[in-house]
Parts: structure tokens; sequence; C-alpha cells
């Protein structure tokens, strides 16, 4: 029975050596977590846009799995971190206000961490993913809102000057708050004046879409609403076409959209709506 069992085993061996799972001459990876993080960081910035966010991610995970290896680390640990982060508080900044950490931000965290371990299983920096056996935490459903017209008024007659035309490009194209931030003159073809189409429908030009969340660049055609507003602007190529008030490119514009919709008395609704 014992030299069954052996000879199954040294089959197995030889079996997984045939694959090139398996070299004795190969000493075998298994960084520790800062090191295959600064490695996986080193991939999101070539090929994520959202790379600044995976940093945020990765040095939360850090504080906990630092100086641990890859091969050591179970699904209990992550579930012990899911524990240990919801108990823990952040400053909110524009109220001043300490909260505890969301359900959400811990998904996106533990989310992250699946992502590495998929990576280092592909790179060989590990051999299998404890974060596969981890759930996630339960989020609150946020509810669809749409802004009515009526809204839409008070709520831009409410805004600072500088805000308005923010305002006026999210509510006119429906672009992401990235796409319009840093939209520029290069990207506006404007006709000055419409083309006359056919049937007396007039082609105001149109907005071209280059970095989007999809990948795929599109094009957004201008309404009489925006044209008038771009029409008269004076149109530097490399410029931006929203400038916050110092002159320069909008960084956020959350707290002066909180201000608006207070002042004109609206029901709590994100820049999106």
């Amino acid at each position: 029975m014992q030299k069954r069992e052996a000879l199954t085993v040294l089959a197995e061996i030889r079996s997984k050596y045939s694959r090139g799972e398996l070299n004795p001459f190969v000493k075998p990876k298994d960084p520790r977590f800062e090191e295959f993080a600064e490695k996986f960081l080193r991939w999101s910035r070539a090929n994520k846009r959202s790379f600044k966010r995976d940093e945020q991610l990765v040095a939360n995970l850090m504080r906990w799995f630092s100086g641990r290896r890859l091969s050591i680390i179970e699904a209990e640990d992550v579930e012990n971190y899911k524990i240990e982060r919801k108990t823990e508080k952040v400053r909110i900044r524009s109220t001043k206000l300490d909260r505890f950490v969301s359900n959400a931000t811990v998904n996106r965290e533990v989310a992250c961490f699946k992502r590495m371990f998929n990576l280092a299983i592909k790179w060989k920096d590990a051999k299998r993913n404890p974060v596969n056996d981890v759930e996630f935490l339960q989020e609150l459903k946020v509810e669809e809102r749409y802004v009515t017209d009526e809204e839409f008024e008070r709520l831009y007659e409410a805004a600072y000057t500088a805000l308005q035309p923010v305002l006026l490009m999210a509510y006119n194209t429906g672009m992401r708050l990235e796409e319009y931030l840093s939209l520029k003159w290069s990207q506006i073809t404007l006709h000055d004046p419409p083309l006359r189409m056919v049937g007396d429908t007039l082609n105001y030009g149109y907005i071209q879409v280059f970095k989007t969340k999809s990948g795929q660049s599109r094009e957004i055609p201008l309404n009489r609403t925006l044209w008038e507003y771009l029409v008269d602007r004076k149109r530097e190529p490399n410029d931006f076409v929203l400038k916050a008030s110092h002159g320069g490119r909008y960084t956020s514009i959350k707290d002066q959209f909180k201000n608006a919709l207070k002042k004109a008395g609206l029901k709590s609704a994100r820049i999106h709506d």
C-alpha cells in the first residue's frame, strides 16, 4: 500500500515537472506584501488611468499586511482586516467631522487585494488567491435621481458664477465629471454659424471625448444652449474650456456643488444626477 501511494505521489511530481509547475533548480518566488505592492503599482501606473485610486487602496492594505509573505496570507486574515477597518474613523474634509469607514470603501480595498493576488498568480509570485473565499460587505443601494428642469434652474441661479458653466456642461452633455473638468478647446468642433441639415435641423458642432471609462472615444453633439455659451468664448486649443475662479483647471467642485444645493433648497443630489 505504501509503495502504491509513493508511486502515485511520484507520478504527480513528474506531471507537475513536465508542465513547468515544479522545478527543483528554481527557487519559488514568495515576495513580501510590500515588495509585490510596489510591483503592482508600477503595473497600475502603466495600465490604468485610475492608478491614483490604487495607490490609496494599497496604502491602507500596507498598514495591515506589510512584512507578510504572500504565501502566509489567509482568508481569515482578510476577514480580520475587514473587521478592523470598519472600526476606524476618517475625517470628512467638507464637514470636518469624523465617521466610520464605509462598507463601500472596505469593499474597494478588498477588490484591489483580490486583483493583486490574481496578478501575483499570473506573474508566478503566488500560487493561490485567499481573497477568493472572502465575501464583500453589503452596501447601501443608491437610489437613482434625476434633476428636473425646474430644479436645475434653481441650482444654476444659486451657484457661484464660476460654477455655472460647469453645471451647464454637465446638464447639457451628460458627460462624466472628469471628462468635462479636463475638457480642452481642441476637443470641440464648433459650427459658427450652425450647419443647416435636412428638414431645417441645425448642427451646432460636437465634443470629442477620448479618455472615457470604456476606453472608446465618442462624439457628443452640442445643443443650442451650450452652443450659445461656447460661441463667444476665447478658444485657445490647449486651454481648458471650464476654469475655476483662480483661472486654472478645476480640481474639485464637491464643496461648491453642495453649497449650491443648500442655497437652492434642493434635497441631496450627486453631480452625476
